[in-house]
């Protein structure tokens, strides 16, 4: 398949850039930046002007689910629709749980020009619930009421929970699907579910829920991104490759 000049030029240079170096490109797209990322074999720290980064994550929309990509916006999309899943909100909350533990986990960064000052960025996790043998169905609330999660009749967004007898239906903030918990077994089994109908799907093998409230955090304006390739993207299709 034949890419497009501007993307094979900033493919070359992202490899060959030393450094200290930085380049400017003009009429890059956009819609080039999975492209891109899928050329480049290393790791990305993607900034992007407030007024692009709307778009900039609907073209991304493929690497959502990745665990090890993260999306950080420190405006609102103030008109969007509670749970509707391009919130920035949402994404923030996923963030913070997926930085928990420092970058480490991450391969992309995606960041706009005032997410660089939101504290996201833990050195470690002090605080997260692990649903293994020895959780019990208190514990398990306690810690989801403590962490801020809403208490509802049927979960239908992240951040909420719901009882159900000796099962918990949870949407935890770094997630894009909810999880039922059953504590009616002598160790807890854990499903994913769909929304819509609420049938049980698939089983799932573990479920780590990250605390959002313990520990300090940093942000990403404070970071040294060591072993980052550099990119910054601005409004007319302008991308800055380099330091």
């Amino acid at each position: 398949m034949k890419h497009p000049l501007v993307l094979d030029r900033a493919t070359s240079l992202s490899k060959s850039l030393a450094s200290a170096d930085n380049i400017k490109l003009s009429g890059f797209h956009p819609d080039l930046f999975p492209a891109l990322i899928n050329l480049l074999d290393c790791k990305i720290y993607i900034r992007v002007s407030d007024d692009c980064f709307g778009l900039i994550l609907q073209h991304l929309s493929l690497f959502w689910n990745r665990d090890d990509f993260v999306f950080v916006d420190g405006s609102s999309f103030g008109d969007a629709p509670v749970g509707f899943v391009s919130d920035s909100g949402r994404f923030l909350d996923r963030s913070r749980c997926l930085l928990s533990d420092g970058l480490g986990g991450c391969v992309v960064v995606v960041c706009s020009d005032s997410g660089i000052d939101v504290p996201v960025l833990g050195s470690k996790s002090e605080g997260r619930l692990l649903v293994n043998e020895a959780l019990d169905y208190n514990a398990c609330c306690d810690f989801l009421t403590k962490e801020g999660y809403s208490c509802v009749d049927v979960v239908m967004s992240p951040g909420e929970f719901c009882r159900r007898g000796g099962l918990v239906d949870v949407f935890p903030y770094s997630s894009f699907q909810p999880f039922r918990i059953n504590f009616f077994e002598p160790s807890p089994s854990v499903f994913s579910f769909d929304i819509d109908t609420q049938l049980t799907r698939s089983s799932v093998t573990s479920l780590e829920i990250v605390s959002l409230s313990a520990g300090k955090r940093l942000p990403l304006s404070d970071v040294v991104f060591d072993g980052f390739l550099r990119l910054h993207f601005f409004s007319g299709n302008i991308l800055v490759v380099g330091a």
